[in-house]
This record gives C-alpha cells, structure tokens and sequence, in this order.
C-alpha cells in the first residue's frame, strides 16, 4: 500500500462511519413512524412483526456502528501517533491534509508559508514517513 493511501484510510472511515450514522438515524425515524394501521392489512403478517424486525435491524446497525467507531477511533489514532513522530513541519501538513481533509490552498494558510513549500513538505513527509513506518 502507497503511504498516502495508508494515509487516507483516515477519510475512507469517516465516510463509512458517516453513512452508517444516516442509516441509524432512518431506521430510528422509520421506528419513531410505525403506527399500526390495519386498513391495508391483507396478509397475515402483523404490524407487530415489522417493528420487531425494524427494532431488530436498528439494533444490530448500532452494534456494527460501536464496533466500528472502536476500530476506526483506533486505527485514526495510530496513524496520527505515527505522524507525530515526524518533522514538525511535515507533521503538520500530513495531520492537514489526511486527519482534517483540508486541501493545500487551506494548508497553506493555516501554516502561513507558500503553496511551493507546503507542496515541498508534502513531498518529504511522505517521504519521511514512508522510511520510518514502511507504509
């Protein structure tokens, strides 16, 4: 795996995490929603067995979602404490760009030096890190 893509794996799990916040909170309106009406009941299922499996699928997303919150919170922090034994600079632009998804532009503002510099320390950072972790 190439250093920058073990360093965005950081992004990959805060959309999954993302996406599975949104389908807790479906299911969790869905159940907040289900009333028992029995106008349009025509099979022998009762409304009773679709909010038991609505509880039973909500339930199960929310341990998946603690699971993964574990691992990813995990996983986020050993990258980060890997980048922080690099170079100050080259902490700082790695942590930016791959822990806050900020784009250089926003990089460069924050650290107060020229697109060509944060582009150079970008270069050595991954190269530093690369030579230290082997990722």
């Amino acid at each position: 795996m190439r250093t920058q893509d073990y360093l965005r794996q950081i992004e990959k799990f805060d959309a999954v995490i993302r996406n599975k916040q949104e389908r807790i909170e479906y299911l969790r309106m869905s159940l907040m929603g289900q009333g028992i009406d029995y106008s349009s009941e025509k099979v022998k299922t009762s409304p009773r067995d679709r909010l038991s499996s609505t509880v039973s699928e909500y339930l199960d997303e929310e341990m998946k979602i603690s699971q993964l919150l574990k691992d990813y919170t995990h996983k986020r922090n050993e990258i980060i404490e890997e980048m922080e034994q690099l170079e100050t600079n080259h902490y700082m632009v790695l942590y930016l760009r791959y822990a806050k998804h900020k784009p250089f532009k926003e990089i460069m503002g924050e650290m107060g030096i020229a697109e060509q510099t944060v582009f150079k320390y970008h270069r050595q950072a991954l190269g530093e890190f690369e030579n230290k972790f082997g990722k």
